[in-house]
């Protein structure tokens, strides 16, 4: 027993082999199924025009030969023998190359999922807050410390003028860290980033351990514990028309001497799992359709009442 390889389609088969080449045989079984198609047609022909004297005109019913089978018929007949040949033509080519059909069945079902995801709404894992990039480190700054001290945790940064109050100066250490000062002393701090944490407090906390961090320094209350806007429901997601749009509770404590002399506000909003995509645009998603809202801390600002500013225009202390 030996392997010898096809002159034609360069096919390693065995010599032994009755029908030699596969694709060869192949080949010739296709052959064969076309011949007896095209005489299935002809035989359909020449019954259908046979002159009136003609012997197969002429002969006995009982003597004819079946009826030949109609134009659908023979069409059927055509298709399924076509099938036939391509389906042992797929079964050649996955056992003669079966890396090459493993890639195709990849190819073709990654083509699929990216036709569904383009055709439909699609989920992009956005969370907001962001949570921390590392270990969040810790702020010990307070209201009332000269900003030297203030550059000397965070670096030094050039002041800019302040929005409403002509007295104070902003430092902006990006959009998320930001620090008012009157007159070289810190006035306020609000934070709105996951890599801080202030008094044990840090934006994407739950809203009870928030609740906890903030009884170590004063009560605190909650405002705004009523009814709020619900989500709207797209797909299987619950979502709103923006960030801005989120319901919000607030959560305050009232810091007062020996303790220190400034409000300290936090700021709660529904957690937002990722952004939902359609043809409508961009929509927030706070969860699946019958999920509980998950209030977590997208906010901390803290306000000096020993120094008058916009925020406490009456010192408390």
């Amino acid at each position: 027993m030996a392997l010898v390889r096809c002159s034609k389609h360069h096919i390693l088969y065995n010599d032994e082999n009755p029908r030699g080449c596969p694709a060869c045989a192949l080949d010739r079984a296709e052959n064969d199924q076309a011949t007896i198609v095209r005489q299935l047609v002809r035989v359909s022909k020449s019954s259908r025009t046979a002159p009136p004297g003609s012997p197969a005109a002429a002969a006995p019913e009982d003597d004819r030969e079946e009826p030949s089978p109609s134009r659908l018929g023979t069409a059927f007949k055509y298709v399924f023998a076509y099938l036939g040949v391509w389906r042992r033509r797929v079964v050649l080519e996955i056992k003669d190359h079966p890396a090459v059909t493993a890639v195709g069945l990849v190819a073709a079902l990654a083509l699929a999922l990216v036709i569904i995801r383009l055709t439909g709404p699609r989920f992009v894992a956005e969370p907001h807050p962001a949570p921390a990039t590392g270990e969040s480190r810790p702020l010990p700054l307070l209201p009332g410390q000269p900003v030297p001290q203030l550059f000397a945790m965070l670096g030094a940064v050039p002041p800019r003028p302040h929005p409403t109050a002509s007295n104070m100066e902003r430092y902006e250490f990006d959009t998320t860290l930001v620090v008012d000062a009157v007159n070289g002393v810190v006035h306020s701090i609000s934070i709105r980033t996951a890599e801080r944490t202030w008094q044990s407090l840090r934006v994407g906390t739950a809203m009870r351990r928030a609740e906890g961090a903030l009884a170590l320094l004063s009560t605190p209350t909650r405002e705004n514990p009523g009814r709020f806007s619900t989500p709207e429901i797209r797909g299987n997601y619950q979502v709103f028309p923006s960030l801005e749009d989120r319901p919000r509770q607030l959560l305050t404590a009232d810091v007062r001497p020996p303790n220190g002399c400034y409000d300290v506000q936090v700021v709660l909003q529904p957690h937002v799992i990722g952004m939902l995509e359609d043809d409508d645009g961009r929509f927030p998603v706070v969860g699946r359709r019958d999920a509980a809202l998950n209030w977590v801390v997208t906010q901390i600002h803290v306000v000096s009442r020993a120094i008058a500013g916009p925020a406490a225009n009456e010192p408390a202390c």
